[in-house]
């Protein structure tokens, strides 16, 4: 030891100036750290829910989402906004319905936006970004992952320098208390400060350190090491005393102090590397950080450190000052006086302790504050969307309980799942019901496709001869005019216009393989450009007759101008556009 010693006092010089190069690469490295804000890639390789969203990535790509909440737009303006969000780049689809109230309350108006990227990837960010500057001059709030990752990524590259600031000015300020020398606490800072930035920076070299990781990492390296310069400034001051030489006296400290702490530094590293067992990776991730970082300031401060106090041992003593003292003794005395008592005081708090500790309440989620997020939640309330993935040969009966089940929850708003849409047999009594309670319910109309199965038919057919299109929003399902029957036509047109309920009764009734349905959207299949004319076609007249008034009145508000139309998620959408000029009005 006394050799390495004598070599790092020796050749101090050059030792400082290898540390200035390794300076110079650390805050090179800082910059090439790759950051990982996802805490799903933490979760053990065996979690359910781990492998659920590698199945999900894997069958239907990395999709995230965006909900964006404006306020004070008009009717107009909420579709015309619709159409500006379905056009930025990478904006899969925009889930908006006027009037209904998960979209529409007041003068609110709200849109989920489905994102083709990861909620973690630079694509999602650039979306949001393009939102905020092409939206600026509204009243618009954000939330869902993408914002909050943003707007973590933005709070930490903001305040994480301030804090660690806000660290080392109270630092320093203990510092300037309690040693003998005006000059010590700024040598013990800057000496850490250097193990800080060579193991922030040789992060660089690791595949990728949580967010969590590189926020507090820095801080508690200096926590954690901060008291070995102090021994090796303490030893120092020791040998000094009887050592006129300040290098002499700089290698008896260091050889003297080295046991005293590697021991303590080992013991640390030891206990963080403990945290390599944790199989929530995050444990792993940290404790590798924290690891590297204590042995970086023990190499700093067997290496760095020795030469700088070398190098200013004169200005050291001439700034030299008394240094602040508390009165231990009567404590101790004390304690030495009412061990009988405290030592089953300490045993009761800490007994007590474990078995509280459990009912602390954990956050396992909210992280910070979104004051955009409070805003929409405050209008829409507090929704969280949960994926559920099963096996799709699970048994349809158990599908069936399961959403049921869910549905019935009263925190549970709406399950959309492929057997609500697809996949569930129907009879033509529940295909009825479910088209009934739909017209009955809002007169929200239902539309979709049914498919049955091949065993049906005593010959094979593709699936487009199987599949029938149908509708609830049909004149012979409507009360008083002609029943309950549902209609329906084949894909391929070879059974146009057909009676399912002649196909799906009796003995011999075809059975439903997959059937999709959804809430009809009201397509637009013509467009009109130039003049036309209107007129009353009711079911029970024979011939045209002018419109009612009431009729009339319905379209002259709806066409009262032009209207300019777009292709949207492959549905054409029509938005009322008032021209400047009042002559144009029709």
């Amino acid at each position: 030891m006394k050799a390495f010693a004598a070599f790092v006092v020796d050749k101090r010089k050059y030792v400082l100036v290898l540390y200035v190069l390794l300076i110079a690469a650390g805050i090179v490295g800082l910059f090439y750290t790759n950051v990982n804000y996802d805490m799903s890639k933490y979760l053990p390789s065996d979690s359910s829910v781990k492998e659920g969203m590698a199945v999900m990535d894997e069958e239907f790509g990395s999709l995230s989402s965006i909900t964006v909440m404006f306020t004070g737009l008009d009717e107009s303006e909420r579709q015309t906004v619709r159409q500006a969000l379905a056009q930025v780049e990478n904006v899969k689809s925009v889930a908006y319905t006027a009037g209904d109230d998960a979209y529409d309350r007041g003068e609110n108006a709200k849109y989920v936006l489905t994102i083709g990227a990861g909620t973690y990837s630079d694509e999602a960010r650039e979306v949001l970004r393009t939102l905020r500057t092409q939206f600026s001059d509204y009243d618009v709030s954000y939330s869902g992952a993408v914002a909050d990752n943003d707007l973590l990524i933005t709070t930490l590259t903001e305040e994480i320098p301030v804090i660690v600031l806000i660290a080392a000015v109270v630092i320093l300020l203990i510092l300037f208390c309690l040693c003998e020398s005006w000059l010590e606490p700024l040598l013990f800072v800057g000496c850490i400060g250097i193990a800080v930035v060579l193991n922030m920076g040789s992060n660089a070299f690791l595949p990728s350190v949580s967010f969590m990781t590189f926020a507090v990492g820095a801080l508690l390296q200096v926590g954690l090491s901060m008291d070995y310069s102090i021994m090796l400034m303490n030893r120092y001051a020791l040998e000094r005393q009887s050592e006129p030489d300040p290098a002499s006296a700089m290698k008896k400290a260091l050889a003297g102090a080295f046991g005293a702490i590697t021991s303590s530094s080992v013991t640390t590293i030891v206990g963080l590397l403990a945290l390599l067992f944790m199989s929530f990776a995050i444990g792993r991730d940290m404790g590798i950080v924290l690891a590297k970082g204590v042995l970086i300031s023990l190499l700093c401060i067997f290496t760095a450190l020795p030469g700088m106090i070398v190098k200013l041992d004169g200005p050291l003593r001439r700034t030299q000052k008394k240094a602040l003292h508390f009165p231990t003794a009567p404590l101790m005395r004390f304690v030495a006086r009412a061990r009988f008592i405290l030592i089953p005081a300490v045993a009761a708090v800490v007994v007590g302790a474990f078995f509280l500790k459990d009912g602390v309440p954990v956050n396992y989620i909210k992280m910070f504050d979104n004051p955009d997020q409070e805003k929409i939640e405050a209008v829409f309330g507090l929704e969280n969307q949960t994926v559920v993935l099963y096996d799709k040969n699970t048994p349809d009966e158990a599908v069936r309980s399961f959403i049921e089940a869910l549905e019935a929850r009263e925190d549970v708003r709406s399950v959309e799942d492929y057997s609500n849409t697809v996949g569930l047999p129907l009879t033509y009594s529940e295909l009825a019901d479910r088209f009934r309670n739909a017209e009955s319910e809002g007169k929200k109309h239902l539309t979709g496709y049914i498919v049955f199965s091949q065993e049906s038919f005593n010959k094979p057919y593709d699936e487009r001869s199987r599949t029938y299109a149908v509708s609830s929003d049909n004149k012979a399902f409507k009360a008083g005019l002609g029943g309950y029957s549902i209609y329906g036509s084949c894909l391929d047109g070879s059974d146009p216009c057909v009676r399912l309920d002649g196909y799906m009764r009796g003995e011999n009734a075809w059975k439903i393989e997959k059937c999709y349905l959804k809430e009809a959207s009201r397509e637009m299949l013509d467009i009109i450009c130039g003049k036309f004319f209107i007129c009353h076609a009711p079911y029970e007249a024979e011939r045209f007759q002018s419109l009612p008034p009431d009729l009339a009145e319905k379209y002259r508000e709806k066409f009262q101008y032009p209207e300019r139309f777009a292709r949207i998620n492959d549905k054409i959408v029509a938005v009322p556009f008032k021209p400047a000029k009042a002559d144009r009005d029709r």
